[in-house]
């Protein structure tokens, strides 16, 4: 039953110790689109790539986690582009709520069918029992965020004086494959305008695996008017010769002025440029 899993886990198990080691020096590859897979491009034209700065380790970690993943989503009906960087973290995510370590229902229902079972079953999950300690900070870092966002909707600026749950943003940077938006979506009687910042392809193909997960698992839901506001934004075009304004692309999205609103920085300012973070 798992002879091809067993086998994607052997080069799934063989990369993540030198993924936890070489974490800080891997570049930020965050794109996808139901298209077929692709080697991963430079995100950013004309300026410098991370990539060039890693080390033989990082390269080497960089060449045998992209074999894996392109194997995971080979048959994927939704194919992922060069995104391992942050199919890495979604499909750790899964294999944490499978074990219970985490509480996402969401991270499995966004990965292919057909390899899925390979940390959503007991069986899979047990496989990756050597290596859950390299995974401490994605489950620290969820508790973290997650616990935040519960104080913030549950705060006097979120709440009124009679207990009833007010609008609300929050803004998710560099949003990637999260699944908070999808995790939240009926919480605080639907009233939080979730807006997620990423690159134009990466907004683009979640957009497509957001009406997926509607349809195949939660059809009542009104993704169009109730969904995340999905923005096209390169964080790197805040610095530069010329700038743009972050504030102003989430305004023209739909940011509720005069609403309490709480950002979230997950893990992305330090893919930024300096000069766009200052």
């Amino acid at each position: 039953m798992y002879s091809r899993s067993a086998v994607l886990s052997l080069v799934f198990l063989s990369s993540a110790a030198a993924f936890q080691t070489s974490l800080h020096l891997l570049p930020k590859v965050s794109s996808s689109k139901c298209v077929p897979l692709k080697k991963e491009s430079k995100i950013y034209a004309g300026k410098t790539s991370e990539a060039a700065k890693q080390n033989a380790f990082g390269i080497i970690s960089d060449t045998v986690t992209g074999a894996a993943f392109s194997l995971l989503h080979a048959f994927d009906d939704c194919g992922i582009e060069d995104s391992s960087k942050n199919l890495r973290v979604l499909w750790v995510r899964a294999l944490l709520a499978q074990r219970g370590d985490i509480e996402d229902e969401v991270a499995q229902t966004l990965l292919p069918p057909t390899t899925r079972g390979l940390v959503t079953t007991p069986q899979g999950a047990a496989l990756f029992d050597p290596i859950v300690k390299f995974t401490e900070w994605i489950q620290a870092r969820t508790e973290f965020i997650d616990a935040g966002l519960d104080a913030f909707l549950s705060s006097p600026v979120c709440i009124d004086s009679d207990g009833k749950a007010l609008e609300c943003n929050v803004v998710l940077f560099g949003a990637g494959y999260d699944t908070r938006a999808l995790r939240y979506r009926h919480a605080h009687d639907e009233k939080i305008n979730f807006m997620e910042v990423d690159l134009p392809d990466v907004v683009k193909g979640k957009g497509k695996l957001y009406k997926k997960f509607q349809r195949e698992n939660d059809p009542e839901w009104d993704v169009e008017n109730k969904g995340s506001t999905l923005v096209p934004f390169d964080l790197n075009d805040c610095g530069g010769g010329v700038t743009k304004s972050l504030i102003g692309a989430l305004r023209d999205a739909g940011l509720k002025e005069g609403a309490p609103t709480m950002f979230v920085w997950e893990a992305v300012l330090f893919y930024v440029d300096e000069d766009a973070v200052r």
